[in-house]
């Protein structure tokens, strides 16, 4: 009957849109149940990180474009900045013999001196500013394997960076002991890099909102393929329901002509 028939209503018109939705469903849930997923997260470098494919293993096994990574440089670089400032107070208020300040003396001949303490502290301090600026040109050669000799020289500030450590080692080593306390400070000078820390802050903000929005539109898809799939059962017992009530209404029907007659 006409009561029954049926119409375009709101489970139709949303037909096409409810196909699509069970498409991006069918796709969240093969994504979810593939334990070798071919979609893999690739580490977001700078762009003279651009490598063949043997430096490029190099750079993800060891990878120093991270805000940890760069973190940990900077930290490194107020630490040794920090132990130059001390080692010049020490030398201005140093006693001992050798004068930690000796314009003539190599560094490294000035550290043992008549006194056991000031001995010990002019060690420590040229040690552990020793050991930090080799960490800092293990570094710089980890980056040239990582991206090629070719690719690092190419950008200046790689240039200037590799410079500030060549020179901020060997000076150290080298000077004689009034200079190397005065050059030793020329390290601050890798506090530039704090550029590439903000750079991979605001990546690292990217992706997490990238990834917020990948889960909220997987999570929509779920949702609305749910709400699809009770349409369609709800149009079902529809369906059934009608044939039922047409079946009452002509039963009815005959007997009421049964009666008339």
């Amino acid at each position: 009957m006409g009561l029954f028939k049926k119409t375009n209503s709101p489970y139709g018109a949303g037909a096409t849109q409810g196909n699509s939705t069970l498409q991006n469903l069918q796709f969240w849930k093969q994504l979810k149940n593939d334990s070798t997923p071919n979609i893999t997260t690739a580490r977001t470098v700078d762009s003279f990180n651009t490598t063949t494919s043997k430096p490029r293993a190099i750079a993800l096994s060891v990878d120093l474009e991270t805000r940890k990574a760069h973190t940990i440089v900077l930290g490194l670089v107020v630490l040794d900045f920090l132990i130059s400032l001390a080692a010049l107070y020490e030398a201005l208020y140093d006693p001992a013999s050798p004068s930690a300040l000796d314009p003539h003396l190599n560094v490294t001949k000035t550290l043992h001196t008549s006194r056991a303490g000031f001995t010990g502290a002019r060690v420590f301090l040229f040690a552990a500013s020793l050991l930090i600026r080799t960490a800092f040109l293990i570094e710089i050669i980890f980056r040239l394997l990582a991206t090629g000799a070719s690719t690092y020289l190419r950008l200046p500030y790689n240039i200037f960076d590799a410079l500030i450590v060549l020179l901020a080692f060997f000076l150290h080593m080298t000077l004689p002991a009034r200079e190397a306390l005065i050059v030793n400070p020329i390290i601050l000078c890798r506090l530039w890099r704090v550029i590439f820390w903000v750079r991979c802050f605001e990546r690292e903000l990217s992706a997490r909102f990238e990834r917020d929005v990948t889960n909220m539109r997987r999570t929509c898809d779920i949702e609305m393929g749910q709400v699809v799939d009770r349409n369609r059962e709800l149009e079902k017992k529809l369906t059934v329901n009608g044939e039922k009530m047409r079946v009452l209404l002509g039963d009815v029907g005959i007997v009421d002509m049964d009666i008339t007659a």
